[in-house]
């Protein structure tokens, strides 16, 4: 044991003797300075990806070389390298020959490599991990429309959909979602502004216009950081062209971010959904129309229309088909097309499109959604969506299904966290804020709901949903007020307008100008939505029986049976033509009547089955037994609806006429006490 400390001993002192680690603390230090410098001026000098690692690599051998020349050679007296003598020729072994000179050039290595090591590390360390901008993180922001042709519109958002998911398939590219970036339509901010929001690196901003057969694409690539346009370039094509103009779009934007691409990216990027230019125009206006607000009749109709004449184009395009059987799922969902036959066309487009484009994930996802909106088909559901999820890891677009998915099944607080690891990962897609406001909504966490649907309007000032769920919350929360008057207002291009609206009126006691109101609309309905039908009818026996005009009430009351029943036999598995025919039967002492067709309504739309739309059929029951005089009924189907997630709470009694009896019933103060949200 003496012998090997003492071999450490001799062995520790002859490096020293012969400067072994003074000089390679000097040549260590002079490397990390090297590397510091080259980490720096790499991204302004635009050098390539492999300039560190080759650099590292070259420094790694030279350090090598030093330690071997260090060990076999010194200084001699004339400035020349020697054969460093052994040790036993040394007439004074315990002494150093090194120079002064020698140990402060070691001191300074040494304090220069930890100042840097302090600098560089310490600022890292304070830096939450989330502000870490990625590399080549780039935006598409919304395109300008050069075309005088309104109608071209569609083609302006769906060319910047499709260089967006052109581009997506680059993998070191971290691209922004269409929705995080529609809030900078028309925006004054600068580049550095919308870049820090946005959290990215680079910007693409364009223009596009399609007059005839010619295609004209102006773009522009933005340092987001520094505001240089790095640059731009104008596309002049032929209508035909649509596909090699993407590609090239996309090979452009790697070449001019030092990007070299893979054989399986350039595979990607070169493919062509359909050899038919025309079809895939057609397909894009579908999917500007599935872009729009998500419950509209008649953007899904525009959508259904285009889906058609894609397919008619093009007999073999496997994304147009998955494209149309969803959008026939969402029309059987909706109860635009509650029929036998529209199930059979969304299962043909279903089975052309896995014939036809089983290898695309997006055909997947799509496919999912039809056996989820049509089906109710939880294993095929998911067997698609698992495919799906491999081809598009992270998107946006999985996140609003897996959404869907479990709040229709109920599973509220699954949705919650599922949603607010959602925004975190994607911070600038403000529907996921509106899907969140909604969730929360129906968890009760009104105050939180509301903040939600403030941010989607923040992201979005144009969105139209978050103004109708904060009214909404806001009914639950504090009932009818000012906030959710000016909330309706803001509403007033959503199919849900007139129903805020008329509630609004009526429940704040203006119940004159609320039947001025009914008159008014057109169509003959107030509310027609994928929740409520209730005809003109309805809404004015509500108001003249609570202002005691029983004869008007009554002839209002069968002239909502009359126009039930005849929809009920035109559309017999629709529930809310049997909820709405239920109640206009109870109003007029039909109990028998008024009973079966609750129970038709709860049993075609269970709340089992439809955690969101189900609880429609409940509050319907409460109105029915309300109408009925068995307030006991009622006050038990409340108190099932406010004991789950649900829109409703206790402070409806406070505003919603039919309900106000029930503030009559001994329970209410119990209610009162344990549901009050205002409490």
């Amino acid at each position: 044991m003496t012998n090997l400390i003492n071999q450490i001993s001799r062995f520790w002192t002859e490096l020293k003797r012969r400067e072994v680690l003074r000089r390679n603390s000097v040549y260590a230090g002079a490397a990390f300075i090297i590397l510091q410098v080259v980490s720096i001026v790499a991204e302004p000098l635009n050098l390539p990806h492999w300039t560190m690692p080759l650099l590292i690599i070259l420094l790694g051998i030279g350090l090598i070389i030093s330690i071997i020349v260090s060990w076999l050679y010194e200084m001699g007296p004339d400035g020349n390298l020697i054969r460093t003598r052994p040790i036993s020729e040394n007439a004074e072994v315990g002494e150093e020959s090194a120079s002064s000179g020698w140990k402060i050039a070691s001191y300074i290595s040494f304090a220069v490599i930890v100042a840097l090591i302090v600098i560089n590390l310490l600022p890292r360390n304070k830096q939450p991990q989330e502000a870490i901008i990625l590399d080549k993180s780039i935006a598409v922001l919304p395109f300008q429309n050069l075309s005088n042709d309104s109608s071209q519109i569609y083609f302006c958002e769906a060319m910047r959909e499709e260089i967006l998911n052109h581009i997506e398939k680059i993998n070191l590219f971290s691209v922004r979602s269409r929705t995080s970036t529609d809030q900078y339509r028309n925006t004054t901010k600068n580049s550095v502004t919308i870049g820090q929001e946005l959290k990215v690196n680079y910007l693409v901003e364009g223009s596009v216009s399609l007059i005839g057969n010619e295609m004209k694409i102006w773009l522009q690539l933005i340092n987001a950081r520094t505001d240089e346009h790095i640059w731009s370039d104008d596309f002049i094509r032929e209508k035909r062209q649509i596909f090699e103009l993407q590609t090239e779009i996309a090979k452009t934007l790697a070449a001019e971010l030092k990007t070299t691409l893979t054989p399986e990216e350039i595979e990607n990027i070169e493919l062509e959904p359909t050899k038919n230019t025309e079809a895939y125009h057609a397909y894009m206006k579908g999917r500007f129309y599935t872009n729009q607000p998500h419950d509209d009749f008649n953007h899904w109709n525009q959508a259904l229309k285009s889906f058609k004449e894609a397919v008619d184009l093009d007999t073999t395009f496997g994304l147009a088909y998955a494209e149309l059987a969803k959008t026939y799922a969402v029309f059987y969902n909706l109860r635009y097309d509650f029929s036998d036959s529209c199930l059979e066309k969304a299962r043909d487009a279903a089975k052309k499109a896995l014939e036809y484009g089983n290898d695309l994930p997006e055909v997947h996802l799509q496919i999912g959604y039809y056996y989820f909106l049509a089906l109710r088909d939880k294993k095929n559901r998911d067997l698609h969506w698992a495919i799906a999820a491999k081809g598009m890891p992270d998107n946006v677009d999985m996140i609003r299904a897996k959404y869907e998915s479990m709040t229709t099944e109920g599973r509220w607080k699954e949705a919650q966290r599922m949603l607010e690891a959602g925004v975190e990962k994607n911070p600038n897609v403000s529907d996921l804020y509106s899907n969140l406001g909604l969730v929360d909504w129906f968890l009760r966490d009104y105050k939180r709901s509301d903040e939600a649907f403030d941010m989607a309007l923040s992201l979005n000032p144009q969105g139209e949903f978050p103004w109708v769920g904060k009214a909404f919350n806001m009914w639950a929360w504090k009932g009818v007020n000012h906030e959710s008057q000016e909330f309706c207002s803001n509403a007033k291009n959503q199919h849900w307008y007139h129903y805020l609206e008329f509630w609004n009126v009526a429940g704040s006691g203006r119940y004159q100008e609320a039947l001025q109101l009914v008159n008014d609309t057109i169509n003959g309905w107030v509310a027609y939505n994928p929740v409520y039908v209730i005809p003109h009818s309805l809404f004015r026996a509500y108001l003249e029986k609570h202002l005691g005009d029983i004869n008007s009430a009554e002839e209002n009351f069968r002239l909502t049976q009359q126009i039930m029943e005849q929809k009920v036999m035109e559309a017999p598995d629709d529930s809310r033509y049997h909820s709405t025919l239920g109640i206009a039967y109870a109003a007029q002492g039909k109990e028998q009547e008024a009973l079966t067709e609750m129970r038709k309504a709860k049993q075609l739309r269970p709340i089992e089955s439809n955690g969101m739309y189900g609880t429609a059929a409940l509050f319907d029951a409460i109105l029915m037994y309300v109408f009925l005089d068995d307030t006991d009924a009622a006050m038990d189907e409340l108190e099932q609806l406010i004991a789950i997630p649900s829109p409703y709470s206790l402070k409806y009694l406070d505003w919603y006429l039919p309900l106000q009896p029930l503030k009559e019933h001994p329970r209410y103060a119990e209610f009162k006490e344990k549901y009050d949200p205002s409490r």
